[in-house]
């Protein structure tokens, strides 16, 4: 399973720290980011765009679609944003739910011998200080190894979408809203069953030992819009685990369908921006928008 790498590109806007079912294009679309124009039954309307987290120094991927319907919008709508209290809050939450207690045994404890030489060897590899992640829970030394793992592929969280929309939207003047708290994506790691947490952390060895293979490819299939491709990667069957998917997908999904109503029934028009991985597969977020009654249609 390695969901990993997957998360950390294209669901979690905390480290600035796809519905492709639902939605068929009927004729060939033009490449680039996918957009999705959203109607309520009341007239209101937003634009919304499946994100990367962690991007290359390159902002080539925000084309002329993008920046004309970003700069007619009236508001940007994020899942988190990360400011000074916000970030307090999540150096707090991490600080309890990303480290074992003192008195209790360490990961090393929790791992076979076989996952104790691999994580070894990820540190080795990532240069990170021997023994750096004992007092770790699982999640977050997964979490760690892969955001480091990425990142040292040239990935960046101050070169996301959601930094460079941010940027765009305050130098203009106008608000950014959030669809949850700050905490939210963490916590959706945090309290998954242990035996997960520690599968997840093998697929972040997995991550380092394969040198970023599936970046390129998803990072790809996200700039040319190919929701097929995209799908494919991220819901394959071999990397893909059901509980994980409902915990940091399907559940956050669910819990952001009033927020956009509420936005929609406002005369302002939203840019909604969100992970990319919150558009594939069963529990999407456009297939939950269709339910409630939101027009969607993928813009050319």
């Amino acid at each position: 399973m390695r969901l990993q790498v997957k998360v950390l590109l294209l669901l979690w806007p905390v480290f600035a720290i796809l519905g492709l079912f639902s939605v068929a294009a009927a004729s060939p679309v033009t490449p680039g980011v996918a957009l999705w124009q959203l109607e309520h039954e009341n007239g209101g309307r937003a634009v919304l765009m499946g994100t990367v987290h962690l991007l290359p120094d390159d902002d080539s991927w925000a084309d002329k679609r993008i920046r004309a319907a970003s700069k007619a919008a009236d508001m940007l709508v994020l899942e988190a944003v990360a400011v000074a209290a916000s970030g307090q809050s999540l150096q707090a939450f991490a600080l309890k739910a990303g480290f074992i207690a003192d008195t209790a045994p360490g990961l090393s404890t929790r791992l076979t011998a076989l996952d104790n030489q691999r994580l070894a060897d990820a540190l080795a590899t990532l240069h990170i200080p021997p023994g750096t992640m004992e007092r770790m829970q699982p999640w977050f030394a997964a979490l760690n190894l892969t955001l480091t793992a990425v990142m040292k592929q040239g990935f960046e969280a101050d070169q996301g979408a959601e930094s460079w929309l941010r940027g765009r939207f305050e130098r203009a003047g106008e608000p950014v809203g959030v669809l949850e708290s700050a905490t939210a994506g963490l916590m959706a790691l945090a309290t998954l069953p242990q035996d997960l947490q520690l599968e997840m952390l093998r697929a972040a060895f997995v991550q380092v030992e394969s040198q970023g293979e599936d970046i390129d490819a998803l990072y790809t299939a996200w700039r040319s819009g190919d929701q097929m491709q995209l799908t494919a990667l991220i819901m394959d069957p071999e990397q893909f685990h059901p509980a994980v998917h409902k915990a940091v997908l399907v559940d956050r999904n669910a819990n952001w369908v009033k927020p956009i109503l509420d936005y929609l029934e406002t005369p302002e028009e939203e840019f909604i921006a969100v992970g990319a991985a919150h558009m594939v597969g069963p529990g999407n977020l456009i297939e939950m928008l269709q339910k409630a009654g939101v027009r969607v249609e993928r813009l050319q």
